[in-house]
């Protein structure tokens, strides 16, 4: 009776941090086993990574590179839990925007160059 109440009415989330607590006990004395089929993997980007990888937001280019280290890995989904609403700062198109305002003999060259360049954005969305 006192299972049923406190499911029902969880006073000030008692009954569920209760069951949290049980739960974590259980997974010490027996830890559950792993399961064949699709593991999931976290991949953290801290501190650590930022001072390998240089500060965030990264490039689309290094996201593209570390969404092809996932793969590689034998991923067979990915899960980006971040916000890709602005433009690449890097990215060919806003370097075109940024250096084709140039009016010098070398500004033409400097955009054809740039227009060489892989777009990361594209590949990345």
């Amino acid at each position: 009776m006192v299972g049923l109440v406190l499911s029902i009415y969880d006073l000030q989330g008692f009954s569920t941090g209760l069951q949290n607590q049980v739960f974590d006990i259980y997974q010490r004395i027996e830890p559950r086993a792993a399961a064949n089929g699709p593991r999931t993997v976290y991949v953290d980007i801290g501190a650590e990574s930022a001072r390998e990888f240089g500060a965030w937001p990264w490039p689309d280019k290094r996201l593209d590179q570390l969404i092809a280290a996932v793969k590689e890995g034998g991923a067979s989904a990915i899960l980006l839990d971040m916000p890709l609403s602005e433009e690449d700062r890097t990215s060919r198109s806003e370097l075109v925007k940024l250096w084709g305002r140039l009016n010098t003999p070398t500004a033409a060259e400097l955009q054809m160059g740039l227009a060489d360049l892989p777009d990361y954005t594209q590949t990345l969305t």
